[in-house]
């Protein structure tokens, strides 16, 4: 990759990044390039699809045709001719657990940067996993962890791994990278595009490399700046460096930020050390920022809104927050509730004159006792014979009849008291059981990507990962740039409550 053939291109947030790559995708396919002959890959399933079902619309070709539109991991699973059953899954971490006497959830995606909020046995997964992606020894991923747990039972489980794969002829996902690479496949290309390229690791980066080896003209887009996910790999200053041998171009118009979250922004990202100097223009609205003491004391009555927090098991307290003041919420991080609360949003379709299907009444009936829903009806409910069509039809009817007289919050009285008066007090406060929360909690992690009208952002961390920002100041500014970034009006800051945290007005 060099000047002549590769252009880097450079997306501040909100600058419309993969929608510039697409167009570009749409220039070659103008001038004739045959989809089989444009490669479009990217660490994330989200902007492969979105290229990927565009271009199939528009050109009027099925997706088939775009063979080389697909995540790293996607291509690599496709080129080694491999079906699923080749591919470690969950109930093979479970056995491995087994034999180890550890939890092994089998959950390829961590979804926190303080991997001390796992369990032992996913944490062994992880790090034996990155050690390969950075291509490192496994002693030294082991040193820069530091993780609560001997050297002696990664070396274990990396062994015991090793072993089981071997037995039962298996790969798991940094496999596949690694034989893909090895394999040394290089199609022939008329354009290749990479996406989301701050956020590749070294290996998937040495695989990009020999990707582009026949293609005879490269465009690589990312933010450094928006850099946030070296904990799991990425390698930055790889991305950087390629800015001495390629040519540059910087998207200037952001189309999200607004001015006042601008210039916090731009103040902040001074202080990354290592970085592409690049300047953008903020959008036309003026926006707002606020410093609050805790979540409670902001109107959040409309709009959309995201609130950030540093690390997952700070979700809880927010979470105790929304629910004492009756705000409805979606949050990856805590689906015990999803049952109740769908319940109740199929209780509130149902009363707005919505006839519900089979699946959603053996829901919502599930949470109601033998009080509101007679035997005979609980008889078909429960049922082994589910093919009982006839059954399972009078008892649709008699609950699309009868049950939309009820009370939602009398009638399912399964859920627990603290979950009914919750719903009960977002039902006072406005909030619609018929439409998606309007608000979000999130780690700044998971929300990259996202945006919102209002951003609540959170500025303290755990001890561990304030320890780390000590030791690695740029990787924390990035963090709180991204989560800065995601607003498209208002930004309330919640000021400090431990000693631990990020200082944004002293950056």
């Amino acid at each position: 990759m060099d000047k002549f053939n590769t252009t880097l291109i450079f997306g501040p947030p909100g600058t419309g990044k993969t929608n510039n790559l697409l167009n570009l995708v749409d220039e070659y396919l103008k001038k004739g390039i045959s989809p089989e002959k444009i490669g479009f890959i990217s660490f994330t399933r989200k902007s492969v699809s979105e290229a990927r079902d565009r271009a199939a619309i528009r050109f009027n070709k099925n997706q088939k045709w775009f063979s080389y539109f697909k995540t790293i991991h996607a291509l690599a699973f496709r080129q080694l001719g491999m079906s699923t059953s080749d591919v470690m899954g969950r109930s093979n971490y479970f056995e491995i657990g087994n034999l180890l006497g550890l939890k092994i959830t089998g959950i390829q995606q961590v979804k926190t940067t303080d991997i001390s909020e796992i369990n032992k046995g996913d944490q062994l997964v992880f790090i034996e996993s990155l050690s390969r992606l950075c291509c490192k020894e496994l002693k030294q991923s082991y040193d820069e962890i530091n993780p609560d747990f001997s050297w002696e039972e990664l070396d274990l489980y990396a062994s015991t791994l090793i072993k089981y794969k071997k037995s039962n002829l298996l790969f798991d996902f940094t496999d596949m990278l690694v034989e893909f690479y090895n394999k040394g496949y290089k199609p022939n290309l008329e354009v290749l595009f990479v996406d989301e390229a701050q956020d590749l690791c070294l290996l998937q980066w040495k695989i990009v490399e020999q990707l582009a080896q026949k293609s005879k003209k490269i465009y690589i887009a990312g933010d450094d700046d928006q850099a946030i996910f070296r904990w799991s790999g990425a390698n930055v200053e790889y991305f950087i460096g390629l800015t001495k041998k390629c040519e540059i171009k910087i998207l200037h118009q952001s189309y999200r930020v607004p001015k006042k979250i601008y210039e916090m922004a731009r103040d902040i990202s001074t202080h990354i050390n290592n970085r592409v100097k690049k300047e953008f223009k903020p959008t036309n609205e003026k926006g707002c920022i606020q410093y609050v003491n805790e979540v409670t004391e902001i109107n959040m009555d409309l709009g959309t809104w995201l609130i950030l927090v540093r690390n997952v098991y700070m979700i809880e307290g927010v979470i105790r927050q929304l629910r004492l003041v009756g705000y409805l919420y979606e949050s990856i991080f805590d689906n015990s509730k999803t049952d109740n609360l769908k319940a109740a949003f199929l209780w509130e379709k149902l009363r707005n004159k919505n006839l519900l299907t089979i699946d959603e009444v053996k829901l919502v009936l599930s949470l109601m006792s033998k009080k509101h829903c007679p035997g005979s009806h609980r008889n078909i409910l429960e049922s082994k014979n589910q093919n009982d069509l006839v059954g399972m039809e009078q008892l649709v009817n008699w609950f699309n009849i009868t049950c939309k007289e009820k009370i939602w919050h009398e009638a399912l009285d399964k859920i627990n008291v603290e979950d009914r008066e919750y719903y009960i007090a977002a039902r006072r406060k406005g909030e619609s059981f018929l439409k998606a929360p309007r608000i979000k909690i999130s780690t700044i992690h998971g929300a990259k990507g996202g945006e919102a009208e209002n951003v609540v952002l959170h500025t303290d961390m755990s001890t561990r990962t304030y320890n780390a920002m000590v030791n690695n100041y740029d990787d924390e500014v990035r963090v709180f740039y991204v989560g800065i970034t995601r607003t498209l009006k208002n930004l309330y800051i919640i000021q400090p409550q431990t000693p631990n945290y990020f200082n944004l007005l002293g950056v």
